[in-house]
């Protein structure tokens, strides 16, 4: 496969000069790929992506992403880098063309329109981006880093697309920013809302839910008495993934939240009535451990009780290889065998690939977020 790219750049631009160059580009690209006798191809992008950014480093670190993404998924790109205040609107732009020829096929184009949008136009992204956006597809918006939810700028951005993407891992300040989020997704009116931390949990949900799927424990399911959840962190720390597992187990389970603890040092029992009636315990417990990021489960331990026999599983990171989980404990009395379960870390273009293919359809995640802000909002009172 090769790769052909074609740049260009503009100071105190009009966004219309963006869209003639971007116009233009995409003819350039087009009659390039012609051969004899042939006709322009028509488009092959199957989604468009606005990123919002107000550090550069993020704005970077998001096209860079989007553009390993893109490979797989032809697609246009707006990368805002937006710096409010001010009395006067400036945009610079860098408008991107990329194609990968195939074997086979038309070619796989991305194009990219990094924006940096300083003064009121800021303020203004839906209006600022609606020309450069194609139709009819998909439009994503995700905000890198720590987004200003709860502001009216956050609020009228949403407008601009059909799904909104995060990462509560990077929240500056993931306590407050996780209780706005899930406030902002009951209240959206126009975008779903997707986590890349929720996908990161994507294996630890699949090691439960595969341990339990067997008929024969099914008993154990509805016995939980006690859940563990360890996660990088010091203090309270990020422990936006602790509670989304939490929030599941919550929502999935049918639990009824009673009352929340929150110690020293960042521990955090919360208290809950099963669906039959009997008391359950799920404690968070900050750790360290090396290779991992910060709000990264590290252990996942399990007890349950059902027709007087018990249940205890623990899932926890290999000290030695941190791309491993390994699973064991006891059930009616008898040790489980051992299980080395793969769980490689994954990329930023690959939890974002999952999610532009599952955001829009996900009724979980809402559900889990929503319990699990409330998990929040019980452990301040």
């Amino acid at each position: 496969m090769t790769t052909a790219e074609q740049v260009w750049e503009g100071t105190d631009v009009s966004v219309a000069e963006v869209l003639g160059r971007l116009s233009t580009l995409r003819v350039a690209a087009a009659r390039a790929e012609l051969k004899d006798s042939d006709h322009i191809h028509p488009r092959n992008s199957v989604l468009d992506v606005i990123v919002v950014a107000s550090d550069p480093a993020e704005a970077n670190r998001a096209a860079g992403v989007i553009q390993e993404l893109a490979a797989h998924h032809p697609c246009r790109a707006v990368i805002v880098l937006d710096e409010p205040g001010g009395s006067k609107s400036r945009i610079d732009a860098t408008v991107t063309s990329i194609t990968h020829a195939l074997v086979a096929g038309s070619a796989c184009q991305y194009e990219e329109v990094f924006l940096r949008v300083q003064g009121p136009a800021a303020e203004h992204i839906p209006s600022l981006v609606d020309s450069l956006l194609l139709p009819d597809v998909v439009t994503f918006i995700w905000w890198a880093g720590s987004p200003p939810i709860g502001s009216r700028r956050f609020g009228t951005t949403l407008e601009a697309g059909d799904v909104l993407l995060v990462d509560s891992a990077r929240f500056a300040r993931p306590y407050e920013s996780f209780s706005a989020l899930a406030a902002a997704a009951a209240g959206a009116k126009t975008a779903s809302v997707g986590d890349l931390h929720w996908a990161r949990l994507e294996p630890w949900r699949e090691v439960l839910a595969q341990f339990f799927n067997p008929a024969d424990r099914r008993g154990f399911l509805r016995g939980i008495g006690a859940v563990g959840i360890d996660y990088v962190g010091e203090g309270r720390g990020n422990r936006s993934a602790a509670v989304l597992l939490a929030g599941w187990l919550d929502s999935a389970l049918g639990w009824e939240l009673q009352r929340v603890a929150a110690g020293r040092g960042g521990i955090m029992a919360c208290h809950f009535l099963s669906a039959g009636g009997h008391p359950i315990e799920v404690d968070m417990r900050p750790n360290q451990i090396d290779g991992l990021a910060s709000g990264e489960i590290g252990a996942i331990r399990v007890e349950a009780v059902a027709d007087g026999q018990t249940c205890k599983l623990q899932a926890v990171r290999d000290g030695e290889v941190s791309g491993h989980v390994l699973l064991d404990g006891e059930m009616r009395g008898l040790p489980i065998p051992r299980l080395v379960v793969p769980m490689p870390p994954r990329s930023e273009a690959g939890l974002l690939s999952g999610l532009l293919a599952d955001a829009r359809s996900d009724r979980v995640y809402p559900a889990a977020l929503t319990r699990a802000a409330r998990l929040l909002e019980a452990a301040r009172a």
